[in-house]
């Protein structure tokens, strides 16, 4: 144990940093931090989370690469937008950023930028302006639910009954939903005093959510297998899927 703490204390502050992050990644795809479930009376919108251990993600997830934290592809020029983005709701530190390609209402896609501070998720659009329907504070997030297959879709529930959050993480291919939601995590538990945030490896054919707006409006986002392959995807971005509305679900399929 001693050996292990003075090899550990030996890096530098950025690499332990990075070293505890992973170690949080790691936690949250093996469903650590997965509360029991609820049942639908339990919850304002009516939706049954349901989580079943898997490891899927933790296979795709790189733990040797390095987390970066900010993506774009100007880094610095993309933290300084972000910077004055969290301004804009008194948080000054900026914990990262990527594309988010965003399932709206309407079951379009929504470019937009998600950004990660001290106490607030925020999703600017790619000017990077903030507002507050597109900002949801710590205290409002009720947990998350993750796609148990290689893709990078995720569902921030709210509290607020209607304006759960859906959309892929991503950036050149490289899924980023593990380091976002560890790094989701940290900061949650350090803003709660040690109060983790539950998050969900759903293994579930579909995942439910509600961004309609209104209470009692769930919707069901099922994925369905590439042709020839025992991974089922879905991914968001327009370009490269079709999308089909059958009565209550969004379905996502390759594009063929």
């Amino acid at each position: 144990m001693w050996w292990a703490r003075m090899k550990v204390t030996s890096l530098s502050m950025d690499a332990q940093q990075d070293m505890r992050l992973l170690i949080l990644t790691s936690q949250c795809m093996a469903n650590e931090f997965s509360s029991p479930l609820t049942s639908s009376t339990d919850r304002p919108d009516g939706i049954v989370v349901r989580a079943v251990a898997t490891s899927s993600l933790r296979k795709a997830f790189d733990i040797n690469r390095h987390l970066k934290g900010i993506y774009g592809a100007d880094q610095g020029g993309t933290e300084g937008r972000a910077r004055r983005a969290v301004a804009t709701c008194h948080d000054r530190e900026v914990k990262f950023v990527a594309p988010l390609h965003k399932l709206n209402r309407s079951g379009k896609i929504d470019q937009r930028n998600l950004i990660l501070s001290e106490r607030h998720v925020l999703r600017v659009d790619p000017a990077f302006k903030a507002n507050a329907k597109r900002t949801v504070s710590f205290d409002n997030l009720r947990d998350i639910t993750i796609s148990p297959h290689s893709d990078s879709v995720m569902v921030l529930h709210s509290k607020d009954a209607g304006h759960d959050t859906v959309g892929c993480v991503d950036v050149d291919g490289q899924n980023l939903v593990p380091e976002f939601v560890a790094r989701l995590q940290h900061a949650y538990m350090k803003h709660s005093g040690g109060q983790p945030l539950p998050v969900h490896v759903n293994q579930d054919p579909a995942i439910e959510y509600n961004n309609s707006g209104k209470a009692g409006q769930a919707k069901a986002l099922t994925f369905i297998p590439e042709q020839g392959q025992a991974d089922a995807k879905a991914t968001l971005p327009a370009s490269s899927v079709t999308r089909q509305l059958t009565s209550n679900s969004v379905i996502y399929r390759p594009a063929t």
